[in-house]
């Protein structure tokens, strides 16, 4: 059996606009013609051009479960329409799979050609690639931004990636702690177990003491102390863009879900990240940290404090 995917029908299935290759992905899974058996994608990019050092990625390993055909995205035979769209654009986007120790290229907007993409020779395909039945792949898609400082946000299914324009390192206080741990010496020792034969036997006028069996043991001899050396972090603040976002020298307790930073006050709160009603916290938003805006609060929660704004 095979399956034939169109772009307006992944369209249709999901109810939304989004980049073809990502809809086709997220439908063929959703419809059971493929397993993904991996995914993952760059957290910050910011390449406008393919010579640029930060290209936006997105991988995804699947399993064909059946033949699947993927039809170019302008391939209309019944008048199909195929709007798409990046929120926001990118300038450009691709679809590759992994060929031996490189990444080729398949073009979505032509029919296939080559073997890379699964044609056979010599024989005309309409379909930009096709995914044979109990094969497995690794592919990826990789863009480049209008504007580098972009948050792009793409759809698959239950998921909403973001490739941030904005940078984001966790910035942790480090410390190593010695523990003390008393360990045993041990030697090996020789067991003779000794048993009385005697070759007149009822007699036993003829006896002799025979060692019938050595068994090699343990004996503890002694003890020595152990000095084990374990690092512990604790993340502190960000590092967004160059600024760093530092809460723990307030005694402030934050979290960060993507765009939104929480902050919990070291009293009345629970620090769990979240701002609730009767506690004092605020909520910032990355994107305006990125821009040294530190004292633009998007949630101002009860009983607000000056005290959070230094944090600079």
């Amino acid at each position: 059996m095979a399956k034939r995917v169109y772009l307006i029908t992944a369209m249709l299935a999901f109810l939304i606009t989004g980049t073809p290759v990502f809809l086709y992905f997220a439908y063929s899974n959703e419809i059971g013609t493929i397993t993904i058996t991996g995914k993952s994608w760059t957290d910050f990019c910011n390449a406008t051009k393919w010579t640029d050092k930060n290209i936006c990625y997105a991988y995804f390993n699947f399993t064909a479960n059946e033949d699947v055909f993927w039809y170019p995205i302008n391939y209309e035979p019944f008048g199909r329409s195929t709007p798409y769209s990046f929120d926001p654009a990118v300038k450009e986007w691709k679809l590759e799979r992994k060929w031996g120790n490189s990444w080729r290229e398949i073009p979505l907007t032509k029919p296939c050609t080559g073997t890379w993409c699964g044609a056979k020779p010599n024989i005309p395909a309409l379909y930009s690639v096709v995914w044979r039945k109990g094969q497995s792949y690794e592919t990826r898609i990789s863009a480049i931004k209008q504007n580098p400082i972009d948050n792009i946000v793409w759809n698959f299914g239950k998921d909403d990636p973001i490739w941030f324009g904005i940078s984001i390192e966790i910035i942790q206080n480090c410390i190593i702690k010695t523990q003390e741990k008393l360990t045993a010496i041990y030697e090996d020792y020789f067991y003779y177990y000794n048993q009385t034969v005697c070759s007149d036997e009822p007699i036993n006028l003829s006896c002799e003491i025979k060692t019938t069996n050595i068994y090699t043991l343990k004996q503890n001899i002694g003890n020595y102390i152990e000095f084990l050396n374990t690092t512990i972090c604790e993340t502190i603040g960000l590092n967004i863009s160059g600024n760093e976002f530092i809460w723990q020298k307030e005694g402030w307790e934050c979290r960060r879900n993507l765009f939104n930073i929480t902050c919990d006050a070291p009293f009345q709160s629970n620090r769990d990240g979240i701002c609730q009603s009767g506690e004092r916290c605020n909520i910032y938003d990355i994107r305006d940290i990125a821009i040294k805006d530190f004292n633009k609060v998007i949630i101002l929660g009860y009983s607000p404090t000056n005290q959070i704004k230094n944090i600079k």
